[in-house]
């Protein structure tokens, strides 16, 4: 078998086996879009429906992996992700239909400044600027 050490790559080999193995045994479970840096289930289920297709496939997969899924710190929409990572460099993403399975809540506010240049007239030679500005 080949180590860590001797191929970088063993272990990320490693955790997608554990991924493919926790799917082969769970049919219930979408398979997954395995990329070199995660491996994405996209749960289909919308309604209630989607909230316990969510929870059914954290417990699966936890349990599966030995992993703890969290909230992912950016929620993009339209999806509520939960991720874990797993030696190997693997991270596991739950993705499920936002609108179903969270709420939006406003936890802060930030003022956005827009700007835009615009053009000054010239000023007269002498005129308000001073001396030493005009140019000859």
């Amino acid at each position: 078998m080949t180590t860590e050490e001797q191929d970088p790559r063993a272990g990320w080999l490693a955790a997608v086996r554990a991924v493919l193995d926790a799917v082969g045994d769970r049919p219930a479970l979408p398979l997954p879009v395995i990329t070199p840096d995660r491996a994405s289930f996209y749960l289909n289920a919308y309604g209630p429906a989607a909230r316990r297709a969510l929870a059914a496939a954290e417990s699966a997969l936890s349990g599966a992996l030995g992993v703890t899924f969290t909230p992912a710190a950016s929620q993009q929409d339209p999806w509520y992700t939960l991720e874990a990572a797993l030696p190997g460099g693997l991270t596991v993403l739950l993705r499920a239909a936002a609108a179903d399975v969270a709420e939006q809540r406003v936890t802060g506010t930030a003022v956005t400044v827009v700007t835009e240049w615009v053009r000054l007239e010239p000023e007269e030679p002498g005129g308000a600027a001073g001396a030493g500005s005009e140019t000859t």
